[in-house]
């Protein structure tokens, strides 16, 4: 160390020059990445809020095709309560019909039996009289046979 004092001076000097400029670049680094990090905070922000919006569209999206599909599914269930209500009147009035076809085919039915039984006792009480004019004519036909015999001889 055999430095003069004005040389040893100009090097404090410029180890305080180098110093500061090492302490300017470090304020300079710390202040970036402090902007940087607000940056990204802001950036973040921004992306989240774009999140919430997209969110709650979505959420109101959802509750909008909700309350369609509740409506269809309402109005599916009244078309099927109106088809169901129609159908029993249907199976009823087929009912009816059935029950009043049946009672007629039965009426009718009672009818052509008494008819026959009416028939059958008409033909029982014919009977009788067929005999007694079939014998009649029996007789008739022996005696017109005599009278022509008797004709011819004559």
């Amino acid at each position: 160390g055999s430095a003069n004092p004005k040389e040893k001076k100009s090097t404090i000097e410029y180890q305080k020059f180098v110093q500061s400029i090492a302490n300017r670049d470090r304020k300079l680094a710390k202040a970036v990445e402090e902007r940087a990090a607000v940056h990204q905070t802001e950036e973040n922000s921004t992306l989240l809020s774009f999140v919430h919006a997209a969110c709650h569209e979505n959420e109101e999206n959802l509750k909008a095709s909700i309350e369609r599909l509740m409506a269809a599914l309402e109005e599916a269930n009244e078309t099927l309560a109106d088809a169901d209500t129609k159908m029993a009147e249907v199976e009823s009035k087929a009912q009816q019909a059935i029950d009043e076809n049946n009672k007629r085919a039965a009426e009718i039915e009672n009818n052509l039996k008494r008819e026959l039984a009416r028939a059958l006792s008409h033909i029982e009480e014919l009977e009788p009289q067929l005999k007694v004019l079939m014998q009649e004519n029996a007789s008739l036909k022996q005696k017109l046979s005599e009278t022509s015999d008797l004709l011819h001889k004559a």
